[in-house]
């Protein structure tokens, strides 16, 4: 049952009825056909202030994960420039044996004549660098160490092993004798 058919059987008019309706949703007055009502409000706010807690609390945890996040982006970046060090480092190891090897006097100089765009780092060696260091050599042969051909043949006068017995070895100075002696013409 309604509350306007309860007046209405109370013996209010109409006209009162009304007004009595009107005033009572303008003062936000409301009725209710369920019992308990006030429990069960009261239930209902306890759960809203439950539920605006647990919303703060995933709020705390979300700007957490936020900083979590940009502190691991930071990590990322770190450990890339770390890795980027750790290359560069065994690249210029491998390219500082890789002179040495080819016997360069000047580091610094073939360093700046290299094109390092095309060489590749390759289970710690350098692929690329035979063919440039060619190029400068053709081009910039001061920069490296002469490489002797061949092995000198100075005999010192003394006994050398292997040599037969019977056989004389001839000294330094005797090769030299020699040496001059076929190469200039004796006029009288």
């Amino acid at each position: 049952m309604e509350l306007k058919e309860i007046l209405k059987e109370a013996g209010v008019e109409d006209k009162v009825i009304k007004q009595i309706l009107t005033t009572m949703k303008a003062e936000k007055v409301y009725i209710t056909s369920e019992e308990n009502a006030d429990i069960r409000l009261k239930k209902s706010k306890e759960k809203i202030e439950k539920l605006e807690s647990e919303l703060g609390d995933a709020v705390t945890k979300i700007d957490s994960l936020k900083t979590l996040e940009t502190e691991k982006e930071s990590l990322s970046k770190e450990i890339e420039n770390l890795k980027k060090a750790a290359s560069d480092k065994e690249f210029n190891t491998a390219l500082e044996v890789a002179l040495k090897e080819a016997k360069v006097k000047n580091d610094k100089l073939v360093k700046a004549l290299l094109d390092n765009e095309k060489l590749t780092l390759k289970d710690g060696k350098l692929e690329g660098i035979e063919d440039q260091l060619k190029a400068i050599k053709e081009e910039n042969d001061f920069l490296f160490e002469k490489i002797p051909r061949g092995i000198p043949d100075f005999a010192t006068g003394g006994k050398v092993s292997g040599a037969e017995s019977g056989s004389k070895v001839k000294s330094i100075g005797e090769k030299l004798a020699e040496a001059k002696s076929q190469s200039v013409e004796i006029k009288y």
